[in-house]
């Protein structure tokens, strides 16, 4: 499961999710074919974007095996108080997967994002030099926009800079 979310500018969600500002952010193309409900993966069924629901109660997991219907009802709710985040969750099946790594208690799988479907990579306030030098050249291969976060004046969300 891979969440991507409306928002690239939450301070908050930098300091969970980048190693505290260390890593980066990257924006995609929502209407690429990557992500789009009619392309073939998603109407045979085995990719699925959608939106999460908060609330504030906890989706209940069935004793026994749950249908698909409750199964999605659970894997796309999440705490009303991360409503903030504005988050969606893309689902792809594991036999889809283009490397899998081995490791305990599971195996990671990873998924090719086609290089096209990335609008912009934001780098994190606190990445060091190899770290932005990497993203860089990688950025200018596939002339994507690349931004430097940066602490705003005027509010406690995260302004950036064009590199």
């Amino acid at each position: 499961m891979q969440e991507i979310s409306k928002r690239w500018d939450s301070g908050l969600m930098w300091s969970h999710y980048t190693q505290a500002h260390e890593g980066f952010c990257v924006g995609f193309k929502e209407e690429h074919e990557y992500f789009r409900k009619d392309s073939l993966k998603a109407v045979i069924g085995d990719f699925i974007l959608e939106k999460v629901n908060y609330s504030n109660e906890r989706s209940m997991v069935p004793h026994q095996r749950p249908t698909k219907k409750e199964a999605f009802k659970i894997i796309f709710s999440k705490s009303s108080d991360w409503e903030y985040e504005k988050e969606f969750r893309a689902i792809d099946m594991l036999r889809n997967a283009d490397k899998t790594i081995e490791m305990k208690p599971y195996n990671l799988a990873l998924f090719n994002v086609p290089h096209e479907a990335v609008g912009e990579i934001v780098i994190g306030l606190r990445a060091n030099n190899n770290l932005c030098e990497s993203i860089s050249q990688f950025s200018k291969t596939h002339s994507i926009p690349v931004y430097k976060a940066k602490v705003s004046k005027r509010s406690f969300d995260i302004d950036r800079l064009m590199v």
